[in-house]
């Protein structure tokens, strides 16, 4: 998959967040984005998910530029998986139901063949038996799994994911993790934000370091990870290996 970048801008109220940003990604499965808080990871995914549109320049994704009209937008949605940190799902709803709800509503499935599909994928994230509890009943590794399972069960072209490990703790956060590898394994690619460097370096075809809105190096894992080229991709790794 191939991601460029030509002439990105955005900016909310007075906060620039890019200016004139500029890259040609590459990548086979997975693409990992990387670097401080506040650095842009998070807008730059939403920006290729299509939900927040840039104030200048393009986005293309396998040399199609993503659609300026709203109307587009909602058909080019449709076949991405987008999974954030806080879960997004539904509380009023089962975690079956959270599922049902893109397929019948989105894709126009039969409430037959969603529910087979979205039962399929419950069964192969091994939350079957928790199909009909509600987000309240259920962990937070839990609550992470049917996130990704509502992304996957569309059967999207990319799976977009936000830090999806930052509010488990390390045993879930291992499970969510091992479940996003087996899903790169299978070849569906995926752009994750994320601090899990131990994921990064042996998930992603590539390592992407953003920082202060600009995209200041992308390499293959095992590259960034032993010598890192700038200064500020360096000093990056220094603070969060140190321990």
């Amino acid at each position: 998959m191939k991601l460029e970048l030509r002439g990105v801008s955005k900016r909310f109220g007075r906060q620039q967040i890019f200016e004139n940003l500029s890259a040609s990604l590459e990548f086979q499965h997975a693409l990992v984005l990387v670097g401080p808080s506040g650095g842009g990871k998070s807008t730059l995914l939403r920006l290729l998910a299509g939900l927040i549109p840039p104030d200048s320049g393009t986005i293309h994704l396998d040399g199609s530029p993503l659609p300026n009209d709203e109307a587009a937008l909602r058909a080019y949605r449709t076949h991405l998986g987008i999974v954030f940190q806080a879960y997004n799902l539904f509380p009023h709803l089962s975690a079956l139901e959270n599922i049902l709800l893109p397929l019948t509503a989105v894709l126009g499935l039969s409430r037959s063949i969603a529910t087979e599909r979205a039962m399929s994928v419950l069964d192969r994230f091994g939350l079957a038996d928790h199909a009909h509890k509600r987000p309240h009943a259920l962990s937070g590794g839990q609550l992470q799994r049917v996130a990704i399972a509502r992304a996957v069960a569309i059967q999207p072209k990319l799976l977009l994911l936000d830090e999806p490990t930052s509010a488990l703790d390390p045993e879930m956060t291992a499970e969510v993790l091992d479940l996003l590898a087996e899903l790169r394994d299978e070849g569906r690619p995926l752009i994750l934000v994320t601090h899990e460097m131990g994921f990064a370096r042996h998930t992603a075809d590539m390592v992407a370091f953003v920082s202060g809105g600009k995209l200041l190096e992308a390499r293959a894992p095992e590259s960034f990870f032993s010598s890192p080229s700038h200064p500020e991709a360096r000093q990056f790794l220094e603070r969060v290996l140190r321990y």
